[in-house]
């Protein structure tokens, strides 16, 4: 059962249940998911053609509004977009490991973007063809984890700064081919460029693959040509499979010297599978 509240900021409070539309602008939704209350900022552009969704996961520890103060993310609705800035149960996600409260708590965090996606659906028009998922950290194995488990749903997922684990990619199985445009520092030391072990703040970890192999492995899974393509110099060059299949395309950015922090520039990164 999911009971939903919305608020606009600077508005009333809708009943649970409400079926309104959500006028443009800035909102907070409240979802009840699995008996826990969950919540996202969203913020709606103008106009009643059907808008891209883009759907943003937090690091650990951060928060929903994270993505907002520290990404140019928000641009995105001035462009046409709904994007929405999901909530971590405890500043965390379920994202296919065992080291973090959500984890640790069982949540479904699969479930939680299931619901908001549909109640987002019910109140705004929808581009169905572009629904999103992008995270950073902790968000972005959320968004490798959803594209195995959601690709029914997702267009394309943006992972910055969180590679595939061993284990998850294990299991995955996309429904679909599904586009992903991966973003990595080769200076990073939470989660190492060429791969290996993850110590989590949490006291877990995990074996994870390197950066070149998580775009690999996406290219394997959506059938795309053997050989990929690099251009670029200095300190950023784009790896890119062609031909995959149903139109997806898989890539990877790798900023050099990069360290572990949201790149400067999501908004347009994401706009390049989003328009």
């Amino acid at each position: 059962m999911v009971v939903v509240v919305a608020a606009s900021l600077g508005a009333p409070v809708w009943a649970a249940g409400s079926t309104s539309s959500l006028s443009p602008g800035a909102h907070w939704v409240y979802l009840s998911w699995q008996g826990r209350q969950r919540s996202a900022y969203v913020e709606v552009p103008s106009g009643s053609l059907p808008h891209p969704l883009v759907l943003v996961y937090h690091g650990a520890t951060d928060d929903a509004m994270t993505g907002v103060t520290r990404t140019n993310l928000p641009t995105l609705v001035q462009r046409g977009a709904v994007v929405a800035f999901l909530q971590g149960y405890q500043n965390s996600w379920s994202d296919g490991l065992l080291d973090n409260p959500a984890s640790k708590a069982r949540v479904d965090d699969v479930g939680f973007t299931k619901a908001l996606i549909s109640y987002l659906e019910a109140r705004v028009p929808v581009n169905h063809s572009r629904i999103i998922a992008v995270g950073f950290s902790n968000g972005a194995l959320m968004a490798q984890y959803l594209g195995c488990r959601l690709a029914s749903t997702l267009s394309a997922i943006v992972p910055a700064e969180g590679p595939m684990p061993v284990s998850v990619a294990a299991t995955c199985h996309p429904a679909r081919p599904i586009s992903v445009v991966s973003i990595e520092g080769t200076a990073d030391t939470v989660f190492p460029y060429n791969g290996g072990h993850f110590s989590s703040i949490y006291g877990g970890g995990a074996e994870m693959k390197g950066a070149p192999q998580t775009a690999a492995f996406w290219a394997s899974i959506d059938h795309c040509a053997s050989r990929p393509v690099t251009k670029g110099s200095g300190s950023v060059y784009t790896t890119r499979y062609l031909r995959c299949r149903s139109g997806a395309t898989v890539s990877l950015r790798t900023n050099v010297g990069g360290v572990h922090v949201w790149p400067p520039s999501m908004a347009q990164i994401v706009a390049s599978v989003v328009f």
